[in-house]
């Protein structure tokens, strides 16, 4: 909610960052509370630690819980739904076309990370249950594990090349799209 406010109040549009390089570069980076806070990642942050929390106690403590069909056909909808949602919308707002909207972008700003951790985190929970179905079955593929390992070691590792380059640079750099991709 405070990431919504500020959003609204301080007229911080959604998207892509590079959208506000092309206008003045220091706009965004010189308040501590726009884009880059921690208050815009907090909340899922903390419903991570949650819901690991919540399946910690149930694998442990053989926490019995009976839940009728209606309530899982009700979590995969609203999951779906607003994991679609999200997606669109990102798509939306990420458009260099795109104009500040008062009410949109600041609820995207707001609530786009969220609402999309707590889609994702259904289908967790869903699926560390025993209803996850298809979609359980074939992210517990045995094929995506050496991947699995790759990426993540590739995420360790990534800062010491992007820190050889960035460190490794003698000359003022000017900003571009081929700067940040390569």
């Amino acid at each position: 909610m405070i990431a919504t406010v500020n959003a609204y109040m301080k007229q911080i549009g959604s998207g892509t960052i590079l959208k506000y390089w092309q206008h003045d570069r220091n706009v965004v980076f010189d308040d501590p509370f726009n884009y880059y806070g921690f208050h815009y990642r907090l909340p899922s942050f903390c419903m991570g630690l949650g819901l690991g929390y919540f399946l910690f106690h149930v694998k442990y403590e053989k926490h019995s819980f009976v839940f009728t069909k209606k309530f899982w056909c009700l979590g995969w909808v609203s999951s779906v739904v607003s994991l679609s949602v999200f997606v669109v919308a990102t798509v939306i707002v990420s458009n260099p076309n795109h104009k500040f909207s008062p009410w949109m972008d600041p609820l995207y700003q707001g609530f786009q990370r969220p609402v999309f951790c707590a889609g994702l985190s259904w289908i967790i929970f869903a699926s560390f249950l025993g209803y996850g179905g298809l979609l359980n079955q074939f992210l517990s593929w045995p094929g995506f594990r050496p991947l699995g390992k790759l990426t993540y070691g590739v995420f360790l590792l990534h800062f010491v090349a992007i820190f050889k380059q960035s460190l490794s640079i003698q000359d003022p750099m000017i900003f571009s799209l081929t700067e940040l991709v390569c």
